[in-house]
């Protein structure tokens, strides 16, 4: 299975990217988006989850997919180090 996730990589953004200035992602006809769901996963807990980890919980959200229905973290293989 292929994984999303890099180790002891430093990813930047592109030289010729035109944005200045980062924004907090915002609803979008009052839903939250794949991006919003990112960042408040992320914002409030840095460099606990990995690619796949974040992956994975948006499409459970955004299936409906409840986290006692799907313990997303401990039972499905995406949350798992591929480095072992």
């Amino acid at each position: 299975m292929s994984t999303t996730n890099y180790y002891e990589t430093v990813i930047e953004v592109s030289e010729d990217c035109p944005v200045e200035k980062a924004e907090i992602p915002k609803l979008k006809n009052g839903e939250r988006t794949a991006s919003v769901i990112q960042y408040e996963l992320l914002i409030g807990n840095p460099y606990i989850y990995t690619s796949d980890d974040v992956v994975f919980y948006v499409y459970a959200e955004k299936n409906n997919i409840s986290k006692e229905t799907c313990d997303w973290k401990e039972k499905n293989s995406l949350a798992k180090d591929s480095r072992a």
